[in-house]
C-alpha cells in the first residue's frame, strides 16, 4: 500500500513539473505571438503609408530570440504554430535555424507549408549547381 501512495505522490510530482513547463512554453509563445502581431501590424502600417515595403518585420534582436523559443520547442508544438504563422516570419526564423532543427520542423508542418516554405527559403540561397552522380 505505501509504494502506491508513493508511486501517486511521485506521478503528481511529475504531472506537477510537466504543467508548469507547459504553462512556462504557452506564456513564451503568447508572448512571441504579440510581439509578432505588433511587429506585423508596424509593417503593414508602414506598407499601406508608403506605398511599398518598409523595414523588415523583425528586427535581429526580435528573430534571434524568437527563433531560440521555437527551437526550444518540440518539432510538433513549433510545427503547429508555423503552419498558421505568417508565412514570411516563419521561413525568416526556420532560415535562422541549423538545418537540422529547421527540418525537424518542417517535417511536421503540413505538406503544403512545407512546400511554401522550401520554395521561400530555396529563393534566400544561391542557385544550387547540379552535381553529376555518374562520377562526372
Amino acid at each position: 500500500m505505501q509504494e502506491l501512495v508513493t508511486d501517486i505522490v511521485k506521478q503528481r510530482e511529475v504531472i506537477s513539473a510537466e504543467s508548469k513547463a507547459m504553462a512556462e512554453q504557452k506564456r513564451l509563445i503568447d508572448a512571441a505571438t504579440l510581439v509578432l502581431d505588433r511587429k506585423l501590424k508596424v509593417g503593414v502600417a508602414g506598407n499601406a503609408a508608403s506605398g511599398g515595403p518598409s523595414k523588415p518585420i523583425l528586427t535581429p534582436q526580435d528573430a534571434a530570440r524568437l527563433t531560440a523559443i521555437y527551437e526550444a520547442m518540440r518539432p510538433a508544438d513549433a510545427a503547429a504554430i508555423f503552419d498558421i504563422l505568417d508565412l514570411h516570419v516563419g521561413v525568416a526564423l526556420l532560415g535562422n535555424m541549423p538545418p537540422r532543427r529547421a527540418s525537424a520542423i518542417m517535417a511536421q508542418m503540413s505538406p503544403q507549408r512545407a512546400i511554401l516554405a522550401t520554395q521561400m527559403l530555396a529563393r534566400r540561397q544561391p542557385l544550387l549547381i547540379p552535381v553529376s552522380h555518374d562520377g562526372g
